[in-house]
């Protein structure tokens, strides 16, 4: 699966349960910006990076982790990570790019990490086929916006 049919995918799903705007921001804004903007009931937003994992790995570009360290030492807490893999859709924390990578890809300008050696915590949530889309909305919405 290519990361726009994940899109496709995750769009179909969020608009079943409500319409509240999700957009799409790959290749519109500036280089490393996550690939999704989220608005929530309330007006809580969250930014999303979506991923397709090979073989329990994904990669990250450069320009991303150095965005979302960015936020994150402006005490920035809307941002998550969704890997997608063949069977199994995995609910990322962002803070995994504050931990050294398993992987360093110096010729693609990306770094890779492993799920299975990440950090206790790290994936907060892996979820199997047929997906559970409402769960996974109230996951990122529980871990992302603030009460």
């Amino acid at each position: 699966m290519k990361e726009a049919a994940f899109w496709s995918l995750f769009k179909f799903n969020m608009d079943k349960l409500a319409k509240y705007p999700i957009t799409r921001i790959e290749n519109v804004a500036g280089s490393g910006v996550f690939d999704v903007y989220a608005t929530w009931q309330g007006g809580q937003s969250t930014w999303i990076e979506l991923k397709i994992g090979k073989s329990g790995w994904f990669t990250v570009r450069n320009s991303q982790v150095s965005w979302a360290r960015q936020r994150m030492a402006a005490q920035a807490k809307d941002m998550i990570i969704l890997v997608r893999d063949e069977d199994t859709v995995s609910v990322v924390s962002v803070g995994v790019i504050m931990i050294p990578p398993h992987k360093v890809h110096e010729e693609r300008k990306a770094v890779s990490y492993r799920r299975s050696e990440l950090p206790t915590g790290a994936v907060i949530a892996e979820f199997a086929k047929p997906f559970n889309w409402y769960l996974i909305r109230e996951l990122i919405i529980k871990c992302t916006t603030r009460e």
